[in-house]
């Protein structure tokens, strides 16, 4: 029996990387193997209660208002007999939970790059040198992904993988959750996605506010919350959208929001490989997004990539454009996303492989 511990150094919650996470305990074969999950006070208790149908949650403080109280409860638990200590992030600061592992003789120690940058690139940059050194196994979301944080060292790409049936067109699904945000015909332009400066906000309130003047039949839907979220609340009612914006909070239920919108958007500053995207397309949606983002997310032709330097207008000229000529949902999009890659089983399965290597 292999017990491995999974740890996503910003926290377990509704974002992209606990997404990933999540997709892969729901869809592991568990023969011969006990899963842990570490988690923070802010997790949220149904997520917790997923969690707890496949593995077992661990409590841990959190590292940025409790540093040594992190350090030392993530030690007791690496003590338990963990012989896979899986490590999620998006930088070389992973160093941290590396060094802890090293520490607690744990044998396997892997490290996940999910992004193509950080906040804090220099720091990561000096940093990533020693993780990779002390890490057993270096895993990447994406090409870009790994080249950005590991340079030529030798990486595992693994794919964030899908549950392509969960997001299957509904339509019966659709007509439920168009109703309770009091949609009729308009269109529903939608993105899901934490208000930091990664996600570009400001930029695609400017879109949706030419999207608007070309066709005042339009909504905009933002689900996540995040630290700029009264920011772009502000903008919002400065630009005179509040009744043409919904802000829909956090949301458990994501896989009916892709059945209610009419396109997804997504102009990010840099992503690894977005699983929204996946999601989306699954959903048999048109996406415009922005060309910082791999191609390697794109499975269907029903994606487009804009350049950030093009003008709001250009781009909500596009989205009205796309949102016309995709507007049948009962296209077949499984079998594109499943040949891309994307099927969680098949990754599910190659993660377990990985776990069970000899190191």
């Amino acid at each position: 029996m292999k017990k491995i511990l999974i740890l996503n150094t910003t926290g377990m919650g509704y974002e992209g990387i606990s997404s990933v996470i999540m997709n892969y305990i729901e869809n592991m074969d568990l023969d011969q193997i006990s899963l842990n999950v570490a988690v923070v006070p802010t997790t949220k208790p149904e997520l917790i209660e997923r969690i707890e149908k496949r593995a077992t949650a661990y409590l841990l403080p959190k590292k940025k208002q409790d540093t040594k109280g992190y350090i030392r409860e993530l030690t007791k638990l690496l003590k338990t007999g963990i012989d896979v200590f899986h490590i999620h992030g998006n930088s070389g600061m992973m160093l941290m939970e590396v060094l802890i592992a090293k520490r607690c003789h744990i044998k396997n120690i892997i490290v996940h790059c999910h992004n193509t940058t950080c906040d804090h690139p220099l720091i990561s940059n000096i940093l990533k040198h020693p993780m990779k050194w002390f890490s057993n196994e270096l895993i990447s979301c994406s090409t870009a992904s790994g080249k950005w944080l590991y340079g030529k060292s030798r990486h595992i790409v693994l794919n964030n993988a899908i549950n392509i049936d969960r997001f299957t067109f509904n339509k019966e699904i659709r007509n439920n959750c168009r109703k309770e945000f009091e949609i009729s015909d308009e269109i529903l332009i939608g993105h899901i996605g934490h208000f930091t400066e990664q996600k570009n906000h400001n930029f695609l309130i400017d879109i949706f506010m030419e999207i608007h003047k070309s066709n005042s039949n339009t909504k905009l839907l933002l689900v996540s919350i995040g630290p700029k979220m009264e920011e772009i609340k502000k903008k919002v009612s400065d630009l005179g959208l509040s009744d043409s914006v919904i802000f829909a909070g956090q949301r458990s239920d994501v896989d009916r929001i892709y059945q209610a919108i009419d396109l997804f958007l997504m102009p990010s500053k840099w992503e690894g490989l977005p699983v929204v995207m996946l999601e989306a397309q699954a959903a048999a949606l048109p996406l415009v997004v922005s060309d910082v983002i791999t191609r390697d997310a794109k499975c269907t032709d029903r994606v487009t990539y804009l350049s950030l330097n093009d003008s709001p207008a250009s781009w909500a000229e596009t989205v009205l454009e796309q949102t016309e000529k995709f507007s049948d949902r009962t296209a077949d999009v499984k079998t594109q996303i499943a040949e891309a890659g994307f099927d969680i089983k098949i990754q599910a399965a190659k993660l377990k492989e990985i776990y069970f290597k000899e190191v």
